[in-house]
């Protein structure tokens, strides 16, 4: 009986790799990060505050640690598609999604915060977690301002194609 128990308990998680011992019905969620620069033809994408923004990469206002982002592979969904997180390089903030804006907040594995980065070619497009398991694709792009920085915002994949595909740098 004693025996049973332990067996029934070993079958009920699901070993993630070394030191991860998650239950079944939780997340596949996997440690494995690159730091990059985002980059939208010469501008990178920077963090200032709260607020994200396009830069010049070789401006002055562009604090190298502030365009630095840690791209965290966080869920491996049963499709095997990988999401990430954008967060900033020493920091544990993260790009998230809040009612059409696009925001940096605490790191938390929160469905707002996920990613999946599609090649397309060179070069990735992010779309949201949320509303890809919905049908209705929701992408990280950039936006022109005329009075200040370009800012990133959220907006449907099938908008401006341009203002949505990136390229990621090593840092």
């Amino acid at each position: 009986m004693r025996n049973t128990f332990w067996i029934l308990c070993a079958a009920a998680i699901t070993v993630a790799g070394p030191g991860h011992v998650l239950a079944q019905d939780q997340p596949q969620v996997i440690e494995d990060s690159m730091v990059r620069k985002v980059v939208w033809d010469k501008e990178c994408l920077t963090a200032d505050g709260s607020s994200i923004y396009f830069r010049k990469c070789d401006s002055s206002a562009v604090n190298a640690e502030n365009s630095q982002w840690n791209i965290v592979k966080r869920y491996v969904n049963d499709k095997g598609l990988a999401y990430r997180s954008l967060c900033v390089e020493g920091e544990k903030r993260c790009i998230t999604r809040r009612e059409g804006e696009i925001v940096l907040e605490g790191y938390d594995f929160l469905d707002r915060q996920l990613w999946r980065i599609t090649e397309r070619g060179p070069n990735v497009k992010f779309i949201s977690y949320m509303d890809d398991m919905e049908g209705k694709y929701i992408c990280i792009r950039r936006e022109y301002d005329p009075d200040g920085p370009e800012l990133a915002r959220e907006g449907l994949c099938n908008g401006s194609k341009d203002a949505q595909v990136f390229r990621l740098d090593p840092v």
